[in-house]
């Protein structure tokens, strides 16, 4: 599922690790990497848009909460799978702008 093309967008681009400490009653200390890609979160920021964008992206959450989606990013132009972490958070900047701000995690294509 390809990810919503709207306006006025901005991401970030943050490497997670993902590793599992293990302790043994020996007081070993063991540590393993459980990614099998690079990991990645990407907080997508829409700015300005109009609230019929806004709907937009809240119908695109609501369908595809559990779908991994497909989306290039404007900082990197890299691709990315990814699952939708959060709904979109909505602030009005003014009487008919507002602000879209959600996070994805996924791996880099």
């Amino acid at each position: 599922m390809a990810y919503p093309t709207l306006s006025a967008q901005s991401s970030t681009i943050q490497a997670l690790t993902r590793n599992e400490i293990q302790a043994s009653d020996g007081g070993t200390i063991r540590g393993q990497d459980l990614n099998a890609d690079n990991y990645y979160r990407i907080v997508i920021t829409h700015e300005p848009i109009l609230p019929a964008d806004v709907t937009t992206l809240q119908d695109y959450f609501d369908a595809n909460r559990n779908t991994v989606i497909t989306t290039t990013t404007l900082s990197d132009q890299n691709t990315y799978e990814c699952l939708l972490v959060t709904e979109p958070v909505i602030d009005d900047i003014s009487k008919t702008h507002k602000k879209a701000v959600w996070t994805l995690e996924g791996v880099r294509n």
